[in-house]
């Protein structure tokens, strides 16, 4: 019920609405202090706060991860699936898109044994291998078969999964990671692998690596090339 316009309210009446408005009493402040809430009673509450279906909730959407930033985020439901995380890396990555070397789409590739590929630029590398093993110049490679945790880091990034693992023909191991553009999270990433694993050898391969390819007239050799 509205007060009636044009009539002033007395002190007592806008105290009693102030007392209403108040989110607790002293009583129910009170009560609620001695109150003992179960492990079950929480559940109950936090599900009934956010709801499965919130798809900003980590139980209502799909986990993806930026391929610019690199944070992880959730998408909503898959007619609205997301690729990056924020207008600021979509733009990034839209850029990126028309630099001359597209990143290109996750999927099998029927020609490289039906393997997964995150993008065409992996896709493109696992062929460059494959050449190299045709002419004798290494024995084999593997795709993201090890991830190495970095016990002591207790926030931020704290594992790492190197994209090839290549064996060389001396008998040495390498670990190649495929690099269209960087980003944070990458950087920090192999940094720490650096720290940790010193006894082991990265290499990036990045854009300059492939344009280097393209400019010697290899990639005219390699059967399937993705072109950018």
């Amino acid at each position: 019920m509205s007060w009636p316009k044009g009539k002033p309210r007395s002190p007592e009446s806008k105290e009693k609405i102030r007392i209403s408005m108040l989110p607790h009493s002293s009583e129910v402040a009170e009560r609620n202090r001695n109150r003992i809430i179960t492990q079950e009673q929480r559940d109950k509450m936090s599900i009934n706060r956010r709801g499965e279906g919130n798809v900003r909730w980590k139980g209502g959407g799909k986990q993806f991860t930026c391929p610019v930033c690199g944070k992880f985020f959730y998408g909503e439901r898959p007619s609205r699936k997301r690729t990056y995380c924020s207008r600021r890396c979509s733009t990034t990555g839209i850029l990126h898109n028309y630099s001359g070397f597209s990143r290109g789409k996750g999927g099998k590739r029927v020609d490289i044994g039906n393997i997964y590929f995150r993008s065409s630029y992996e896709a493109n590398y696992a062929r460059y291998l494959n050449f190299l093993i045709t002419n004798s110049e290494l024995i084999r490679w593997e795709y993201e078969p090890d991830t190495f945790e970095f016990a002591k880091i207790k926030r931020g990034t704290r594992q790492y999964t190197p994209d090839f693992k290549v064996y060389l023909n001396n008998g040495h191991i390498e670990y190649h990671e495929v690099k269209g553009w960087d980003y944070p999270k990458g950087i920090t990433a192999r940094k720490r692998f650096a720290k940790y694993f010193p006894h082991l050898k990265l290499i990036v391969i990045d854009r300059d690596f492939f344009r280097a390819l393209n400019k010697q007239g290899i990639l005219s050799l390699i059967p399937n090339w993705e072109a950018g």
